[in-house]
């Protein structure tokens, strides 16, 4: 198993975002609608299933189409919650009118 010191893990996860963030909104409007086909043809999710996911941020892939798809099926969606630093997320119900804090 590889180690990274901190310095590391922080100058990977600027590379990172600084690629990510370089990619088209068309392109990446293509990827999000190839990885939710793909999902939904290679996964099945039970219909009591709880789906845990994130908000997309700094150009993640956005799942929020598959999680609006598991939604509109009756599917229970779960988002993390930060509640301190250190701190186990802690994850919440979401749907579409769901306040975001």
């Amino acid at each position: 198993m590889t180690s990274f010191n901190l310095l590391d893990k922080e100058s990977i996860r600027h590379t990172a975002f600084s690629r990510r963030n370089q990619i088209p909104a068309s392109e990446r409007a293509r990827k999000t609608e190839a990885f939710t086909k793909r999902f939904l043809d290679t996964v099945t999710i039970q219909q009591d299933a709880i789906v845990a996911a994130y908000w997309p941020v700094r150009g993640e892939l956005d799942i929020l189409p598959l999680v609006r798809h598991f939604l509109s099926r009756g599917i229970l969606c779960a988002l993390p919650q930060t509640a301190a630093p250190g701190m186990p997320l802690i994850f919440r119900a979401w749907r579409e009118d769901t306040p975001m804090v």
